[in-house]
């Protein structure tokens, strides 16, 4: 976007009414209202601004009579108003849609009226700082846009893995309400291969399979048809086939075989390559397993033939055994794969960074060490937090299981790594409670609680290590403007402009709405794209230089590009 910033001296620039609608629900101490929040109509007490009215009009019957269960003779104090919100929003709703005090009364004196409903407005927002209570906070999923964030930063990988969850609720017209970020069985299942795919980018478990053409079925010579498509040898003879090869090198040629067993010997094959014997083979296997028999040879680039020959036929028709009888080869396909590359391909970054140490030797207490090592590190990245010694060692439980079954230190390791990405302690924004039975209990967050919920709001992702360093420290709070301050002028931060600025004023809707043609013939992609970036960059612009939320309404600048200017 070609951006030109337009100063329009002391000239107010012109609001739209949903813009103004959603900066009127932000808190009056949030735009600067002036005096203390027990200011206006508030400040009188309840015996002189309330008291008078509910007993003029309404005791009759929310008193002794206590109609809707209601006892208004009950609350006494402007405390009593505060401690029971709920009983008078109801009361406050009905004084406004003038349903109480019923039409069958008297009715009060619109000034009456109006000094309570402004009372109860002010009282009821009221906080008291002197009681302060956090209530209790949802357990948050981490959203869509939150889950690719994190595996960024975690893992080193720019694509988004979570393209195909689905979709994140909403709720209040955010994405990131915890009361609404359900966790429905498909999901689940999406986190599951997610964590697949997200470890087959960045983990390197061997060396890739190597560029393969490979013949079967109809596409080999020699023998006769069998058993799915196989080529059988019933006397000795050989199967072949043709390859063209695109390049000099060392190659590795293959063949699939098995065979019927008879005699006093195993069945033999002989690989052979442009009609000279490349190697003989026993063929130990019957008829229904296929054995792999390989050889490698430097070849040039050009055609081929290759094939596998029947050395050692049998045939005893007589034989007292049926079984036993008559000796086959059978040949399901023949393979050329290659060039074998003279070095393995570096490393990926990503690979690196998860396995930034070796084991020391090749025992296996220095592989299991190594382990322990690198799991632990990732872990405490993808949970935000140190990894507790039980968490540890039930996922290093699952390498030593994975090395058993005969895996590489690097897929198992792997193994753990995918249990850590469908853990909850990932998944979820977990904090820890000391005392969860006693909801009257309040606890400070610990620092590491602090940093991710500093992160995620201002960046949508996972604390970095300056935050968890501090966190660790335990010098967060110390140091909490500074951090601030440092995450909102780190390029991370337009995070905050995208999902936060784009669903508070509602930019995503740009991308759907068709204006008009015949009204607004001058609106294209390019026009709609430089409204929505004209706004990021203004809310970006108060964010980072800490303006005041009134700009939104009277700011004297802008952003625009000469199509929005003119538009």
């Amino acid at each position: 976007m070609d951006r030109f910033r337009y100063s329009f001296g002391n000239r107010r620039i012109g609001v739209s009414p949903a813009l103004a609608a959603l900066l009127w629900t932000l808190p009056v101490g949030v735009l600067g209202a002036d005096g203390p929040a027990g200011s206006g109509a508030g400040a009188l007490p309840y015996e002189t601004a309330v008291k008078p009215f509910f007993e003029a009009h309404c005791l009759d019957c929310h008193g002794e009579k206590q109609k809707a269960d209601l006892d208004l003779r009950l609350y006494e104090t402007a405390a009593d108003v505060q401690g029971h919100r709920d009983v008078f929003r109801l009361v406050l709703q009905n004084i406004e849609d003038h349903t109480m005090p019923p039409e069958s009364r008297p009715r009060p004196d619109p000034s009456e009226i109006e000094g309570v409903v402004q009372w109860l407005r002010t009282e009821l927002a009221r906080i008291d700082c002197t009681n302060p209570d956090p209530g209790r906070v949802t357990l948050r999923r981490l959203n869509r846009i939150e889950y690719n964030n994190s595996i960024r930063d975690l893992v080193g990988i720019e694509f988004e893995p979570a393209a195909d969850f689905p979709m994140d609720d909403i709720g209040y017209g955010f994405d990131n309400i915890g009361d609404v970020l359900s966790m429905p069985p498909i999901l689940f299942e999406k986190y599951l291969a997610a964590a697949e795919r997200i470890l087959d980018a960045a983990v390197v478990t061997g060396p890739g399979p190597l560029p393969a053409q490979r013949a079967e079925g109809a596409k080999l010579r020699g023998g006769n048809r069998g058993r799915d498509g196989w080529r059988s040898l019933p006397s000795q003879g050989e199967v072949s086939t043709d390859f063209y090869l695109g390049e000099a090198g060392l190659y590795r040629l293959r063949a699939a075989l098995t065979a019927d067993q008879a005699g006093d010997e195993y069945a033999r094959a002989g690989l052979r390559l442009d009609d000279q014997p490349r190697g003989d083979f026993e063929i130990t296997n019957r008829f229904d397993t296929l054995q792999i028999v390989e050889i490698e040879v430097q070849l040039d680039q050009g055609r081929h033939r290759f094939g596998a020959a029947f050395l050692n036929d049998y045939y005893q028709p007589e034989a007292k055994d049926p079984a036993n009888r008559d000796r086959n080869l059978h040949v399901a396909w023949l393979e050329a794969a290659g060039p074998v590359p003279a070095e393995p391909p570096p490393l990926p970054e990503t690979h690196r960074r998860i396995f930034f140490a070796r084991p020391a030797d090749d025992s296996a207490f220095a592989h299991t060490q190594t382990a322990r090592v690198l799991i632990e590190r990732f872990a405490r990245r993808a949970f935000r937090r140190p990894v507790t010694q039980t968490e540890l060692d039930r996922l290093s439980s699952l390498y030593e299981q994975a090395v058993e079954d005969g895996g590489s230190f690097e897929a198992s390791v792997r193994v753990a790594l995918e249990a850590v990405l469908v853990s909850p302690r990932f998944l979820f924004r977990l904090e820890s409670q000391p005392n969860p039975g006693d909801p009257a209990e309040v606890q400070p967050l610990d620092e590491f609680a602090l940093a991710t919920r500093l992160s995620y709001f201002l960046w949508s992702t996972m604390p970095d290590e300056e935050l968890l360093r501090l966190a660790g420290e335990n010098r967060l709070r110390a140091n909490l403007d500074a951090q601030v301050h440092r995450l909102l002028n780190h390029p991370r931060a337009q995070a905050l402009v995208d999902n936060f600025a784009g669903q508070w004023l509602e930019l995503r809707r740009l991308a759907v709405v068709e204006p008009d043609d015949g009204v607004f013939p001058q609106f294209t992609a390019e026009l709609r794209s430089a409204m929505r970036q004209e706004t990021e960059l203004f809310f970006g612009h108060i964010m980072r230089e800490d303006r005041s939320v009134l700009d939104f309404l009277d700011a004297d600048y802008t952003y625009a590009n000469p199509a929005l200017a003119r538009f």
